[in-house]
């Protein structure tokens, strides 16, 4: 029903209408939209022939029938005869129209039927006389050869729709008012439910632009059917943005309380969606989450609008959680801080995620694999990580048992496996063991893809977390030996291998994927130093030489900084004292080091110059004054 009609419209009318024009022009000129659609031209309407000679009229009835012959080898037929036998009517008319029938005809001719028209093309009459019993009729030859043959099996659909739509043609074709529009909008109609899009576009923009500035509500109804009609057909031609005119189009002249009001709203909200895509356009997005929004605003507790509410709920539950992980400002593997924004974002999408699953009868233990992912996600970023890690690694297991969701996201088991071990890390006390066991099972499961990198990196730190606890290593081994994931070397040779292995296959990874596992190495291998007295000298050059690898790789300057301290510590530890010092000197000189390091560095260099008995060096460099 609309909400109001009159000349106050025109302004929305006019804009669809200018949208209308711009498809139109894309499709004449063989641009994108819709191209290779396949699609025939739109109907034209009929214009009626010239007359090619005398009316014919039958013998048998008179006036109540007869033939005028018209160009193009064509007749016009009129009648009004009935209640009849449709044998004796299809005799008459075919002597009439000079061809002849076959000898054997349908039982069903014996049966009475009626025919008035007035004017109508011969195959129409024809269609007319014989739909009636369901029949179907084809005719061959030409000349006195010609022969109309009724066949004995009934209409199919396809045929019953050809005749229909030469019916709705003339309706359309005639008269002015709420029956041609109607017409008109029912063969656009047709056109849309086939896929043909392009015709149907055309149609509807032919009835917005006959009738758009009528004042009957009758024939207006029909006009804002157009016009969500012309939006559905847009948004299949790839034109979103004018697509999204048609429906606000449509919105403007429309009582919200129609629960029609809910399927547009969710058609707005999917152009604008795929506008964003298509021009990585985030405020398109974001009128995309306003659609939604409005949505479940207005129609939420609308039964009538139950199933646009719940489709509502899942595609903003998607598009904030995206929203979410983009206002991280990190790649997907990683997971640090999370800012205001992203909370508020994943907080708002577990909610909405939720209510669906509520509305389709599920819980988050039976969600979907897609949505299931999401909730943890969501869970994990809003620092409830031991609420999230079951739910990763129940997504793993589904992957290893080959029960996964084929509508899912490729990707998504790979990082549920990751988070499973993140969330180890996040715990308040880090459990590194238990991460590493996780990551380890990760990468020998997904050894290729995005997600890899990132393994590897966590593995590397897990692995220099543990460097220097024996029990740890220990506890790490027997986790491995239960799942059988690695072979039977002792747990810290185990363990030792494996980072060489990864270290060899470094040069495949970015440089700073490469810097910073590097880094670990180096921090583990230090610690080994520290523990091994025996090997203390040779590991410590370890570290050392590994730390220079990770400069070399032209780090961020946190990572730098850390190295070039590392640097320094391993050079001293190895009994190299003259280079660590200079290294200290060079790093206390550095302007971009912060306080916090310059305090440590100081420090360090104190305590060296101390115990080697230089203790004025060793009060300056305590004080952070370093001689050039």
């Amino acid at each position: 029903t609309p909400a109001a009609v009159g000349p106050e419209l025109s302004a929305e009318v006019q804009a669809l209408q200018r949208a209308l024009e711009r498809v139109r022009a894309s499709l004449a000129g063989g641009g994108t939209v819709g191209a290779g659609s396949g699609e025939d031209p739109a109907p034209t309407r009929p214009v009626a022939p010239a007359a090619a000679g005398e009316t014919k009229l039958c013998p048998v009835f008179g006036e109540a029938l007869s033939v005028q012959p018209v160009a193009g080898n064509g007749a016009l037929v009129s009648a009004a005869l009935g209640p009849e036998a449709a044998e004796r009517i299809l005799k008459q008319l075919a002597s009439l129209l000079g061809a002849g029938l076959d000898e054997v005809q349908p039982a069903a001719l014996s049966r009475q039927v009626h025919l008035r028209l007035t004017a109508v093309p011969y195959p129409e009459a024809l269609d007319r006389l014989l739909g009636q019993l369901g029949l179907r009729w084809r005719e061959e030859g030409s000349g006195k050869a010609r022969r109309l043959i009724i066949e004995t099996r009934t209409a199919d659909a396809d045929d019953l729709d050809r005749r229909a739509r030469i019916a709705l043609e003339r309706v359309a074709a005639g008269v002015r008012g709420p029956a041609a529009a109607e017409a008109m909008w029912l063969m656009a109609s047709q056109d849309a439910a086939a896929g043909r899009h392009a015709p149907a576009l055309r149609g509807f923009s032919g009835l917005i632009e006959a009738y758009g500035a009528s004042s009957d509500p009758s024939t207006w109804r029909w006009v804002q059917q157009a016009s969500l009609g012309a939006g559905e057909a847009m948004l299949a031609l790839g034109a979103y943005a004018d697509a999204r005119i048609a429906f606000r189009s449509w919105l403007a002249r429309a009582e919200m309380s129609d629960p029609i009001g809910a399927r547009v709203l969710l058609l707005s909200s999917q152009a604008a969606r795929r506008l964003g895509a298509d021009r990585q356009d985030a405020g398109a997005y974001d009128e995309a989450v306003d659609d939604l929004h409005r949505l479940l605003e207005h129609y939420a507790d609308m039964p009538g609008a139950a199933s646009e509410v719940a489709a509502a709920r899942f595609g903003l539950g998607e598009l904030l959680f995206t929203a979410g992980r983009q206002a991280l400002g990190l790649p997907g593997g990683e997971a640090n801080e999370v800012p205001p924004e992203a909370s508020a974002r994943f907080r708002e999408s577990e909610v909405q995620i939720a209510r669906w699953l509520k509305s389709t009868g599920r819980g988050v233990e039976d969600a979907p694999d897609q949505s299931a992912f999401w909730l943890a996600e969501c869970a994990f970023h809003l620092g409830r990580a031991d609420e999230a890690r079951p739910r990763f690694e129940l997504l793993h297991r589904r992957w290893k048992s080959g029960s996964t969701d084929p509508q899912a996201e490729a990707g998504l088991y790979a990082t549920a496996a990751f988070r499973a071990g993140e969330c180890w890390l996040r715990r308040e006390q880090p459990d590194h063991v238990r991460a590493l066991f996780a990551f380890l099972r990760a990468r020998q499961d997904f050894p290729q893809g995005d997600i890899a990198p990132y393994i590897l990196v966590r593995i590397a730190q897990c692995y220099a977390e543990l460097e220097s606890e024996d029990q740890a290593v220990a506890a790490l081994y027997q986790l491995l030996r239960d799942d059988q994931v690695n072979d039977n070397r002792p747990g810290r040779q185990q363990l030792d291998q494996l980072l060489g292995e990864l270290v060899s296959r470094l040069g495949r990874y970015p440089g700073p994927v490469r810097a910073r596992v590097l880094f670990y190495i180096a921090r583990a291998q230090w610690l080994a130093a520290r523990r091994d007295r025996a090997e203390q000298a040779s590991l410590a050059k370890q570290a050392a030489a590994t730390y220079r690898r990770v400069l070399d790789e032209q780090p961020s300057p946190e990572l730098r900084h850390a190295s070039m301290l590392g640097l320094a510590r391993s050079l001293l530890l190895s009994g190299e004292d003259a280079r660590g010092e200079t290294e200290l000197r060079r790093f206390l000189r550095d302007p971009t080091i912060g306080a916090r390091d310059r305090e440590y560095a100081a420090q360090l260099l104190g305590e060296h110059l101390r115990a080697q008995g230089r203790l004025r060096e060793a009060i300056q460099a305590f004080r952070g004054e370093v001689a050039e």
